[in-house]
């Protein structure tokens, strides 16, 4: 199906927002990817990735960013 709004109309209602981030999961899920969805366990996860390989973070919620910085420590 072919979305004919704005992506930030589409986004705006929440129950648009969840059943994308359901059906994004979903497919990624399908490609076996590991999928996370709390923000704690998403950057906890990432940084356990990262010891043992190359691992990309990516969120547009500064949350992200945040709980990174403050349990990443010094490199």
């Amino acid at each position: 199906m072919v979305c004919t709004m704005k992506k930030n109309d589409f986004l705006a209602n929440q129950t648009n927002k969840q059943r994308f981030i359901n059906l994004l999961s979903d497919d990624l899920q399908r490609q076996h990817n590991d999928v996370l969805h709390a923000d704690v366990l998403i950057v906890e996860t990432a940084i356990a990735c990262a010891n043992t390989k190359d691992t990309v973070l990516v969120g547009d919620d500064t949350d992200l960013l945040v709980l990174l910085c403050s349990r990443a420590g010094p490199t």
